[in-house]
């Protein structure tokens, strides 16, 4: 039993010494950490050169992005001229149809609607048909109007107007048929010009901004777990396995390359002391 004992001891001892050897020392994970730190600044200014300039050139002001419809922002319905889409002096005949989909603020849709409404029949126009939606909390108007064709421009400037001063346009559509062969060229049978309106009142800001302060938060999470999670498959794929590979070179050379250059340098010194003088 004595012996036994004796024996598995100097045994878990042999392994201990073992580990030891196999086992990095402070030394060598700190030469190891440097190396690899110097090896990644490296890296991203090589892979990078531009990253100083790119920095500089953030702060300008990105271009405008193009908006949507047919002369894009509200901006420039508003700044387009007549001639653009009105009815040519050249006595041809259009018959011009105009669509425009617009944000109302809460609470302002019953007098946007009651303003349009009285800008038309005071130009001659009238409504064709209308479909009023309430959900409880917001309106949803579909109007379906027709406007006289000489005023159709004017009006739909007016309609603009109005939306951008209670919420904003989104979007603007406007067609043009020339029926100059339809009509023999009498003006007098194309008088109206169909226009299509759509007005959706937003609900209330209280609400929109809790619920844009819950988005903002829900994104921020979101962006944190993805940097966290990308660094995380940065650090498994790459940056861990490029450690190591330096830790294995700092051993080698420490443990391996090093002694065996110590061995060789004090034979060849021994071998010179051992030489005859002549």
């Amino acid at each position: 039993m004595l012996y036994q004992y004796i024996h598995r001891t100097r045994a878990e001892a042999k392994k201990m010494a073992k580990l030891k050897q196999i086992k990095p020392g402070k030394r060598e994970i700190l030469v190891s950490l440097l190396i690899f730190g110097g090896v990644t600044i490296l890296v991203v200014f090589s892979s990078f050169p531009g990253l100083t300039m790119s920095s500089q050139q953030a702060g300008a002001t990105p271009p405008m992005a193009a908006s949507s419809g047919l002369f894009g922002s509200s901006e420039n319905v508003q700044s387009a001229t007549t001639a653009q889409y009105a009815i040519p002096s050249s006595g041809r005949v259009v018959n011009t149809s105009e669509a425009l989909v617009g944000e109302l603020k809460h609470g302002s849709f019953e007098p946007v609607t009651g303003q349009i409404i009285s800008n038309l029949t005071s130009i001659g126009g009238y409504v064709v048909s209308s479909n009023l939606m309430y959900n409880g909390t917001t309106w949803l108007g579909l109007y379906s109007v027709n406007v006289p064709t000489q005023s159709a421009t004017q009006f739909l400037f007016q309609v603009t107007n109005i939306v951008n001063e209670n919420g904003k346009t989104t979007s603007v559509q406007i067609e043009t048929e020339d029926v100059t062969n339809q009509t023999g060229g009498n003006q007098s049978k194309v008088p109206y010009s169909l226009f299509a309106l759509t007005l959706q009142e937003e609900a209330n800001s209280t609400s929109i901004t809790t619920k844009n302060q819950f988005s903002g938060i829900l994104g921020s999470i979101g962006a944190i777990l993805g940097v966290v999670l990308g660094d995380a498959a940065y650090v498994v794929l790459i940056a861990l396995p490029i450690y190591l590979l330096i830790l294995g070179g700092v051993l080698l050379s420490g443990r391996v390359l090093y002694p065996m250059f110590l061995k060789v340098s004090k034979t060849s010194q021994g071998k010179k002391q051992n030489q005859p003088i002549n």
